[in-house]
């Protein structure tokens, strides 16, 4: 009976470090955004990318240095791991870095959080686990939330759609749903691949080494730009300060909670991001906007009190009535 109260403290306690983490996480990539778009507002776009990813992958080479993790499961299995998670992080990066270029941070992040119904999909598609009711209706809320918040990008200001939509906007948008489903893909894996006990350093490395490979490759072609401004150099250096930081806190979070748990904690990024264009940018604030970071507000609170509580939620709330059934069988054994 200790045992088992042992165990459930250590597995709440890690679902609360998991949550704290992903609240880092969140904050973190919303500076990565705003500073990405001050600074793309003068610069090249492919200086954004060497930028964000060099940098970062030479913080992350000094970090390795210095902590000297160790590889605590098969080699194989590790860089395979790696390899595979840091290329769709990649490619999450690449593609929410450009829709944030082309329609602004809060447009691209409103579109991006859609990142929990990838993640619902994708946990019991591979992890095999059950969909929580709970966690499907806090996934519509927070998405609700997102696009009231970005609704005059995606609505127009009359709040009715537009007849036809440019191709290059169905490019962008296109672009920022595949980041979510990228990142959605990051996180599950990740907790999928737990128990092989990876350090975070690891995985932030072989994303940020892919980054950094392809900007230099695409940067080259682009005839060697550099930053207009020393403003613009801190800046993108900043965004890849909070790159590096965001990947070591995303991927110790989702080795520690289930994947829909993490996106929508993720979701109160659209939340941050559209405060720091308000106070930055001079973007309004409006009615939809508060009661959109309103929805993100209560779905971000309703998804950790869930997760940390869940044990004392009655079972036919997260769609489980298995644990129910048990129950009534062994008390009629009894």
């Amino acid at each position: 009976m200790e045992n088992m109260e042992s165990d459930n403290y250590n597995d709440n306690s890690g679902k609360k470090t998991g949550i704290l983490l992903a609240a880092i996480t969140t904050l973190l990539y919303s500076i990565t955004d705003l500073t990405v778009y001050a600074a793309s507002r003068r610069s090249n776009q492919f200086v954004v990318y060497v930028f964000n990813s060099t940098v970062g992958c030479v913080l992350c080479i000094f970090y390795i240095i210095i902590k000297r993790p160790t590889i605590e499961c098969n080699f194989n299995q590790t860089v395979l791991a790696t390899t595979v998670i840091g290329s769709l992080q990649t490619l999450s990066q690449f593609t929410i870095l450009f829709a944030a270029i082309q329609i602004g941070p809060g447009n691209a992040m409103a579109l991006y959080h859609t990142m929990p119904v990838f993640a619902i999909a994708l946990h019991a598609l591979i992890i095999g686990d059950a969909i929580k009711k709970f966690h499907v209706i806090l996934a519509i809320v927070a998405f609700a939330g997102a696009l009231l918040i970005s609704r005059s990008y995606l609505l127009g200001e009359d709040w009715q759609a537009p007849e036809s939509i440019p191709f290059w906007d169905i490019i962008t948008i296109s672009s920022a749903l595949l980041s979510a489903l990228s990142q959605a893909s990051v996180v599950t894996l990740r907790r999928k691949w737990s128990h092989f006990n990876i350090d975070p350093c690891f995985t932030t490395f072989s994303f940020l080494f892919q980054f950094s490979l392809i900007s230099i490759i695409l940067w080259a072609v682009n005839k060697w730009f550099w930053p207009d401004s020393y403003t613009d150099a801190v800046m993108l250096i900043t965004s890849s300060l909070a790159t590096f930081l965001a990947s070591l806190s995303l991927h110790k979070s989702a080795s520690l909670c289930d994947p829909p748990v993490v996106t929508l904690v993720l979701t109160f990024g659209v939340v941050i991001t559209y405060a720091g264009q308000i106070a930055f940018f001079s973007l309004p604030l409006t009615w939809y906007s508060l009661v959109g970071a309103a929805f993100i507000f209560v779905s971000g609170v309703g998804n950790a009190l869930f997760t940390i509580y869940e044990e004392r939620i009655p079972n036919l709330v997260n769609g489980n009535d298995s644990k129910v059934g048990e129950e009534r069988t062994s008390l009629v054994n009894e």
